[in-house]
């Protein structure tokens, strides 16, 4: 790619180089001067060669006025870089900790037992898609990644980073008691474009783990949001955590704990819904024993922009340095045309 110039302020630059151009067109079309020397002969006059070196003040006038117009409209010199400069795709989890989360998924070809207990109990749901967070954490340790949390209301619990160590200890704290309960789905990806900078939304990607349909009480729909993450070209990879055999803890009036079935099953329309309206793709997690589809895509290497460096250099102060050498010269040549007596 050559080097380019531009103006930051083509008005600007409009604006002043027309009355120059005025002035230099009438510079150029007036007649030359006529030199007469008093004579009783009456000699014919003798025309002033239009470009003698007496001459050249008006022009250099006129080339430092408009050196002032371009430094005026901000002229700036773009070099591009010959070392291309890769970004890594920015990651986004949407983390649902609803108390449906707390919830336990047998699978299928292993149906519950009758009697439950804590000693039979498989890996709750909020435990499976931390293992999924964590898994997706050591293969993609050189990409950014944030954190948001949500329940009734969506917390950005760890901003864009690329270091991962406070995002690890921050998930590890979380718990679906610190949340007031709820499953606002559409704020949560609202807030995840929100904690992503501008120059980072071409080459990010949001991944939601959930549970449940949307309970929240924004004023935007789920696939609302979703084109609004598909505008931005922000995919959204929903994984929806849960299946057919889950129960979730009941405390009884006598403060005991039953393992009740869970009320409202998975939405996975919605969740599908919401990914291919982004551009992303949705998964199924079932129970806490990962499918092969899922492990491949928190394993796989997720896409990497290349973009070319460019180095803009203001020439400003190069402009005004120019009008000032030729506004110079044009005093100089001015005053070594000036007779002296």
């Amino acid at each position: 790619m050559p080097q380019t110039m531009h103006v930051l302020h083509p008005f600007w630059l409009f604006t002043l180089l027309l009355p120059l151009a005025a002035l230099a067109a009438l510079r150029l079309l007036r007649p030359p001067a006529q030199a007469v020397t008093p004579s009783t002969d009456l000699l014919p006059t003798v025309a002033a060669s239009r470009w003698h070196w007496t001459k050249w003040p008006v022009g250099l006038v006129i080339a430092a006025l408009t050196l002032l117009a371009l430094a005026s409209a901000g002229l700036v010199l773009t070099i591009p870089s010959t070392r291309p400069e890769t970004r890594r795709t920015a990651i986004i989890l949407c983390l649902d900790v609803s108390h449906s989360m707390v919830a336990c998924d047998w699978p299928e070809q292993h149906p519950r037992p009758d009697a439950v207990d804590a000693a039979n109990l498989p890996p709750n749901r909020l435990e499976t898609a931390k293992n999924m967070v964590r898994q997706l954490l050591e293969q993609h340790r050189n990409n950014p990644i944030a954190l948001v949390a949500f329940a009734r209301i969506p917390y950005l619990v760890c901003p864009l980073m690329q270091q991962h160590a406070i995002l690890q200890q921050r998930l590890l704290d979380l718990n679906t008691d610190s949340f007031e309960d709820g499953t606002a789905i559409a704020d949560a990806i609202l807030c995840a474009l929100h904690a992503l900078p501008d120059e980072r939304r071409q080459q990010a990607a949001i991944i939601l783990l959930s549970d449940g349909a949307d309970h929240g009480n924004s004023l935007t729909t789920p696939e609302q949001a979703a084109r609004m993450a598909q505008k931005l070209g922000v995919p959204i990879y929903a994984i929806g955590i849960g299946g057919q055999h889950g129960l979730h803890p009941v405390v009884t009036p006598n403060d005991e704990i039953r393992w009740a079935p869970i009320a409202e099953q998975l939405d996975e329309q919605q969740l599908r819904q919401i990914a291919e309206l982004s551009g992303g793709r949705y998964f199924a997690a079932k129970d806490a024993a990962l499918s092969d589809e899922i492990t491949a895509f928190l394993n796989q290497p997720l896409p990497v922009t290349g973009t070319r460096h460019r180095q803009h250099i203001s020439l400003t102060p190069w402009a005004i340095f120019g009008a000032a050498v030729l506004l110079a010269l044009a005093m100089t040549i001015e005053w070594l045309a000036t007779p002296r007596l």
